[in-house]
């Protein structure tokens, strides 16, 4: 028997630009959705492959509560 695979709803979804700094990105988060983090009324997904790492870490630190997800390919 198959079960399953998860399934999710993206409803935002914003990449940065590059050479932006990780305390702005932080700061930017925390801004747009650290109140409906807060209340648990949504789920924080930060991309954690190289160099997302750094900024999933800082997100955890600003309470947060980032999830970590790595992309990889499976050939």
């Amino acid at each position: 028997m198959r079960r399953a695979s998860p399934s999710y709803q993206v409803r935002y979804l914003q990449r940065f630009p590059l050479g932006a700094r990780d305390p702005d990105i932080v700061a930017e988060v925390r801004s747009t959705f650290g109140r409906v983090l807060r209340r648990g009324e949504a789920c924080l997904v930060g991309d954690a492959t190289g160099a997302g790492r750094p900024v999933v870490d800082l997100l955890e630190e600003a309470g947060l509560g980032p999830v970590a997800v790595t992309d990889t390919l499976i050939h």
